[in-house]
């Protein structure tokens, strides 16, 4: 919502999109499956375009999920790249899934719409996708023809500087280097892809529970290093199922994600564990 509405914070900067979408090229693959071929066709010598780097990631992230669901039987997404003749750096995701008639595709960026069955999806993809894009100064359009699958094209300001936006972590120690175990429990399943998707990426071990019970149950048998818990879920919150993971697991580490509005309140619910407030980086 944050995203859509236009009032998060967005670390703009020159970004070498070509080297991001090859640098999600494994991500991608590992997150869609193998009925889904991932190509890319990017165009020589692109220029940097005006973004923030971490949110186009998960934009673009978001749009692959979005269109692997519209091919339950297989097919092919394709990301391509190029530069349009008014200087906006184009990146158009495409599937060759089911498509969307017109009166779908133009509430395909409202909050909270969606098709999908209930417990599948949240319907907020494509509108932080849309605030994402819009926030950057950039446009989204969607094209969709029933039975042949859909094109989303983000148009991005080209930058200014040639110096493109570069990562401040060191790569080597992004990586998981012992292969922890990760447990992830949270309500919202695009959420539970999403993060799951990514830590795997860095070389994680990810299981993941949409409720509480589920989540203390798959404890007992995979033993995590890390417990992630968000902390608004019907029923038990997170900091309850904290308690109760931590009579399984007195030096069970947790970290929670949250997007609940009253800070204090969380605050004073979570302790000084440690708390990521939604949206957040990839990276």
């Amino acid at each position: 919502m944050l995203a859509f509405s236009r009032t998060q914070k967005l670390a703009t900067a020159p970004v070498d999109v070509n080297a991001l979408v090859n640098g999600m090229h494994e991500l991608l693959s590992q997150t869609l499956g193998p009925n889904i071929t991932v190509s890319a066709e990017l165009a020589p010598r692109l220029p940097a375009a005006t973004a923030d780097a971490n949110q186009l990631e998960l934009a673009i992230l978001n749009l692959a999920i979005n269109a692997r669901d519209a091919m339950p039987d297989g097919g092919t997404l394709t990301i391509t790249t190029a530069l349009a003749p008014d200087d906006a750096v184009m990146i158009e995701v495409a599937d060759t899934g089911t498509g969307v008639p017109p009166d779908v595709a133009a509430r395909a960026f409202d909050p909270f719409f969606t098709t999908k069955e209930a417990g599948k999806g949240t319907g907020l993809g494509l509108s932080q996708v849309y605030g994402i894009v819009r926030q950057s100064g950039g446009e989204v359009a969607l094209r969709s023809e029933v039975g042949k699958g859909t094109r989303i094209t983000m148009r991005l300001r080209r930058a200014t500087d040639n110096a493109v936006a570069q990562s401040q972590s060191d790569p080597d120690l992004l990586r998981a280097r012992r292969a922890e175990k990760l447990l992830i429990v949270d309500d919202d399943p695009d959420v539970r892809e999403i993060v799951g998707g990514v830590l795997q990426e860095l070389g994680y071990v990810v299981r993941s529970a949409p409720l509480p019970d589920e989540g203390l149950a798959i404890m007992r048998e995979f033993n995590p290093d890390l417990l992630i818990l968000d902390f608004a879920m019907p029923g038990t919150n997170g900091a309850e199922t904290a308690m109760l993971a931590r009579k399984q697991r007195p030096d069970l580490r947790i970290l929670f994600l949250s997007g609940f509005a009253d800070t204090g309140a969380l605050e004073a619910a979570v302790g000084d564990a440690p708390l990521l407030r939604k949206p957040f980086p990839a990276h």
